[in-house]
């Protein structure tokens, strides 16, 4: 009985589609674009992935906030999007449109926080999914801004980058 009750709970309130709760993304909302073309011309595309009421979310959202050095590296070596799983909104990546949701689900987005990052020319590089704290999140990205790592496959970045944690000890 107790099992149909849980249930029931998330069915009935584990939903939220409420509009975009601002009090954690407000302060980290100027590093990122509030547009719904999603492109580069010469910087990598950080998709951050996020939904109301995700504690991971709020954290890496703090994680953020609390980093002037990954506030930084945001701003100046990313093009970077807030996709809030809690809306509907549209976006154009190339040229077709999508929903938040099918936006998540072209990129396999199954939980929240997820950060994509893609290459200036649209390519995924590292998909990571779960919370990072800002240490690592700050070698990720100066790791994936390198030049050489523009044409390495997923599969080689993330081989690097578990090296590179380790040897961070990280």
């Amino acid at each position: 009985m107790r099992f149909y009750l849980a249930v029931l709970a998330v069915l009935l309130f584990g939903c939220d589609h409420s509009p975009r709760d601002r009090v954690g993304f407000q302060e980290i909302a100027s590093l990122f674009e509030d547009k719904q073309n999603i492109s580069s011309k010469d910087k990598n595309v950080l998709l951050f992935f996020s939904s109301n009421k995700c504690q991971y979310c709020d954290k890496l959202n703090a994680e953020i906030k609390n980093s002037p050095t990954l506030s930084g590296l945001i701003a100046d070596e990313l093009e970077s999007f807030y996709i809030n799983l809690s809306e509907e909104r549209l976006y154009t990546l190339g040229d077709t449109q999508f929903t938040s949701k099918e936006l998540a689900s072209f990129y396999q987005v199954t939980s929240t926080p997820t950060l994509v990052f893609l290459n200036p020319k649209g390519g995924t590089m590292l998909k990571y999914v779960g919370f990072l704290d800002a240490t690592r999140l700050i070698a990720t990205i100066e790791f994936l801004t390198q030049k050489a790592i523009q044409e390495m496959s997923e599969d080689e970045i993330a081989k690097n980058l578990l090296i590179l944690y380790h040897k961070k000890k990280i």
